[in-house]
């Protein structure tokens, strides 16, 4: 009986021992292939305590250059003794919002070496209370990149402005001077004559509108402007009144929502925004007597703000295609404009991180909407 029962206890240890030993098998191969992966990306790995003291490092072997001085050289000691102060700073900032707030945080720096400023992302992870692991990755191709793609929108955007304030001024003397003439020559019964200064007029109005339309839409793209609290409600007050002020009826009923939400946003933006969509819905209307109805709803993240007209509507299948640039439904001489209107308002939304589309109303005409975060980002 005894016999039987060593027996039965061998077997087991010969079971753990054989499951033990395909275990230590599956770690080795586990923390090769971890190797390798490690290996392959261009990543320092550092174990840094709350205090901001080196305590391990680890470097593929294929990058083992990134270190760019000897382990000996900070094992053991302090960030604010091997980094500059301002990375120093920030590091140690981000070490503690990480440990803190228990989430990742990051920051970019540059380190200065003789061909030039070197780029570098750090990502720190919380391991425990009184430690972090920080990965960093170089990324100077990337930060090049950035500026390079930077000065050549600064560029554009200048060039953009001086080609239109040169474009602007010679529309404005073939528009003054065609004016003038045709004041002059508007009792001669030349029908023909009067005709052909129309044509020049007309087009030289519509040539300046669309080059300072174009001149718009090329600086929205100014992430320099800050987002700002404001009253909404005032805001499309103000551009409804300086919007009907140029018009020439008054047959028309604006309704806007007592209620209306305010987001942080770039003001004069979506002013342009609203007036934009209101003043399409005031033009592209062919009924008794136009409306429009403004009003905001909210959501979780996000308010949406719908325009609601009763106009001509515009058919579904252009939804994927009426925020393109110059696009046109109608006629120049039927509902004249420049075509960058809608184009304009879906990129300044886009800008903040909004969305804009529009839906037919089974009534007739459409409701346009958009969307802003709560939260500037």
């Amino acid at each position: 009986m005894q016999q039987h029962t060593l027996q039965e206890l061998q077997e087991q240890v010969d079971s753990l021992n054989e499951k033990l030993q395909q275990a230590q098998l599956n770690l080795e191969r586990s923390e090769k292939e971890y190797q390798m992966m490690f290996d392959a990306f261009p990543d320092l790995y550092f174990r840094v305590s709350k205090d901001g003291k080196y305590l391990d490092y680890e470097v593929g072997r294929y990058h083992i250059d990134k270190l760019f001085v000897s382990p000996d050289t900070f094992m053991g000691k302090y960030i604010h003794e091997i980094m500059p102060p301002n990375i120093s700073r920030l590091q140690q900032d981000a070490i503690q919002k990480c440990i803190e707030n228990d989430e990742i945080t990051s920051f970019e720096y540059s380190l200065p070496v003789p061909s030039g400023d070197l780029w570098f992302e750090c990502r720190i992870v919380k391991l425990n209370e009184n430690e972090v692991g920080c990965h960093v990755r170089e990324i100077t191709g990337a930060k090049q990149n950035e500026f390079a793609l930077k000065d050549r929108i600064q560029d554009l955007e200048q060039f953009t402005y001086m080609i239109s304030h040169d474009l602007l001024e010679p529309v404005r003397m073939v528009n003054s001077f065609s004016t003038l003439l045709e004041n002059e020559i508007q009792d001669l019964e030349s029908p023909k004559a009067n005709k052909f200064l129309r044509f020049i007029v007309d087009h030289s109005k519509r040539l300046k509108t669309l080059i300072s339309d174009l001149s718009l839409y090329t600086r929205v793209a100014n992430s320099e402007i800050p987002f700002e609290e404001f009253d909404f409600k005032t805001l499309v007050e103000n551009r409804v009144a300086l919007m009907t002020s140029d018009l020439e009826s008054d047959n028309f009923d604006i309704l806007i929502s007592e209620a209306l939400h305010s987001v942080p946003a770039r003001q004069a933006q979506i002013g342009i925004v609203f007036h934009n969509l209101i003043h399409n819905g005031l033009k592209f209307n062919t009924s008794e007597r136009p409306k429009i109805l403004i009003n905001s709803s909210e959501s979780e993240h996000t308010i949406e703000y719908q325009i609601i007209d009763n106009g001509i509507g515009i058919d579904e299948q252009y939804k994927d295609d009426i925020f393109d640039l110059f696009k046109r439904l109608n006629t120049k001489d039927r509902f004249p404009g420049s075509g960058i209107g809608l184009s304009l308002c879906h990129k300044i939304i886009e800008e903040h991180k909004g969305k804009i589309w529009f839906t037919s109303n089974s009534t007739g005409g459409c409701t346009f909407h958009f969307t802003l975060p709560k939260q500037s980002s």
